[in-house]
């Protein structure tokens, strides 16, 4: 595990809090139904999963109340319920990848020094740039 945050840090990019809301929309749109894990990063405890590989409800930032939240499950038979995490008052905002590319994994600091890393996993192996699809076909 510390491998994994470590190179997750090495490419590491920091959002400004006012793309906040949009970026994770974006993420919503992108990835819902997506596999998704729920990592509680802990240096006393010890890093622990709070789900993992379930399908992506919704992640959002809702700056009235200053609260990120992450939501799994609740879309189908096989995971009726849906699974919430809050992060209160965040600090930061980490992500894997620099705009307008769409990360696969982002950090969220609480305003307690909590860290919660929230990591996607797509079915295709492509890059998902946020950008609309062309509608084109393929003239190859």
């Amino acid at each position: 595990m510390a491998t994994k945050t470590r190179k997750a840090r090495e490419t590491s990019q920091d959002r400004p809090r006012q793309d906040w809301h949009e970026l994770l929309d974006k993420m919503t749109l992108a990835y819902a139904d997506e596999d998704t894990t729920i990592e509680l990063l802990d240096q006393e405890f010890g890093d622990e999963y709070e789900a993992e590989h379930m399908p992506l409800a919704y992640i959002e930032y809702d700056e009235h109340s200053d609260m990120a939240s992450v939501a799994v499950g609740g879309r189908d038979g096989r995971f009726p319920v849906a699974l919430r995490h809050e992060i209160d008052h965040p600090t930061t905002i980490r992500t894997d990848s620099k705009p307008p590319e769409l990360p696969l994994a982002i950090e969220i600091v609480g305003g307690d020094g909590s860290r919660t890393l929230v990591t996607i996993f797509t079915r295709t192996a492509a890059s998902v740039t946020g950008a609309e699809p062309d509608p084109r076909p393929n003239s190859a």
